[in-house]
């Protein structure tokens, strides 16, 4: 036999593998030329127990100076192993001769002694320690109300999250975008009254023109006419003609000036039709600007909403989020007011009624925390001497009474 190998039971990598040590490895006197001699070829005579624990004992010792050496974690360290790992390998080693197996001794488990009742004055274990028996049932009866609100807000606060959500990634049409498109609808509705007042400007800038031109006419027939005959000989014209076309353009003018007159009423009929039909007061000037600028006003609009959806959505979720603290805050309440009322439920009787007697009496003995109200001023005529002033007198402040 060239060499052998030690184990313990127990003791497996990280694979769930038994592991091995070589003997030679871990110390030069377990080489098997000096332990064949103790240990001999087989069990058939049987084992000396004094040589075989002296055996055990040594070689445990020279095991753990090694792996000490070599930085191997020992066996020992196993929870579930013998304090005594010499008398654990005695053991296993002479159920190995006889053909048993022994399982690990475990390790003897302390007495658990029941924890003490902290203080009712420990306010980290105890924070409602001051806190009278019969109170904690209703102030747990208020922070319950208190959750179921806060939770009713939070739905709320969440269900409008979604909805300015929807606003500020342009799903949903804003207010400014429904105004301007509502705008839009409201000179479409006026249309044909303002192509109607726009007729009627261009008529009457047109009768306007030629009526300037028939006073133009007039005032150079009106200078033919004075002339003698020679000039008008000398113009090519005689005087019954330029009387003629003075009397023609006479005619004209007061022609040109009804019919502007009449286009001007019309004109104002059809804007007062526009304005009531669009509810605008100058809808040609509404139908001007949105034909010009439709899509710059249109992207400001929609700009300007998802804006606002983005700081509504953002107020919102800072809400949800404040009022989840204040729920888990309220829900450890909860937990903390019914573990209190448990303990003082289960402890003993007479430590209860001392605590009851304690929280009594500092109770008692605690100051009043109101404050107190300041006094009012005092009528004029209550001052203190040296704030009281006499009245002017009446012929001035150079005179007294």
């Amino acid at each position: 036999m060239n060499g052998y190998s030690f184990t313990l039971e127990g003791w497996t990598d990280g694979s769930g593998e038994q592991v091995w040590v070589g003997a030679s490895k871990v110390a030069r006197e377990l080489r098997w030329a000096q332990l064949k001699t103790v240990i001999g070829d087989g069990p058939a005579a049987g084992p000396d127990a004094a040589a075989t624990a002296a055996f055990v004992d040594r070689a445990t010792e020279m095991m753990r100076q090694g792996r000490i050496e070599r930085g191997a974690a020992l066996p020992g360290d196993h929870p579930a192993l013998s304090s005594d790992p010499a008398a654990r390998i005695l053991a296993q080693w002479k159920a190995k001769t006889a053909g048993q197996e022994v399982p690990a001794e475990a390790l003897p488990v302390p007495e658990l002694k029941p924890e003490p009742v902290a203080a009712w004055t420990d306010k980290r274990r105890r924070p409602y320690g001051a806190l009278a028996t019969d109170a904690i049932p209703g102030e747990i009866k208020k922070a319950r109300r208190q959750i179921a609100t806060w939770q009713g807000e939070m739905e709320a606060a969440q269900s409008n999250a979604r909805t300015w959500d929807g606003l500020a990634t342009g799903a949903v049409t804003g207010h400014r975008v429904r105004d301007l498109h509502q705008l839009a609808a409201k000179v479409e509705a006026a249309r044909p009254h303002i192509e109607a007042e726009v007729a009627a400007r261009h008529d009457r800038v047109a009768a306007d023109t030629a009526a300037d031109a028939a006073r133009k006419m007039l005032r150079e027939a009106n200078r033919l006419k004075g002339l003698g005959w020679l000039e008008l000989r000398r113009e090519g014209t005689s005087r019954k003609a330029e009387e003629k076309k003075a009397a023609v353009s006479a005619e004209a003018i007061h022609a040109y000036v009804e019919q502007a007159s009449k286009a001007m009423s019309r004109g104002a009929e059809a804007a007062r039709a526009a304005e009531e039909a669009s509810g605008l007061p100058w809808a040609e000037g509404e139908q001007k600007r949105l034909r010009e600028e439709w899509p710059q006003l249109l992207a400001e609009a929609q700009r300007g909403d998802q804006g606002e959806g983005q700081a509504r959505r953002d107020a919102e979720l800072a809400r949800v989020e404040d009022l989840a603290r204040r729920i888990a805050g309220a829900e450890t309440r909860v937990d903390r007011l019914a573990q209190e009322a448990e303990l003082r439920r289960t402890m003993p009787a007479d430590q209860a009624k001392a605590e009851g007697r304690a929280r009594r009496d500092a109770a008692r003995s605690k100051p009043p925390t109101a404050r107190r109200r300041k006094a009012a001023p005092r009528p004029p005529g209550e001052q203190p001497a040296h704030l009281r002033r006499q009245p002017p007198a009446a012929g001035g402040p150079g005179r007294t009474r």
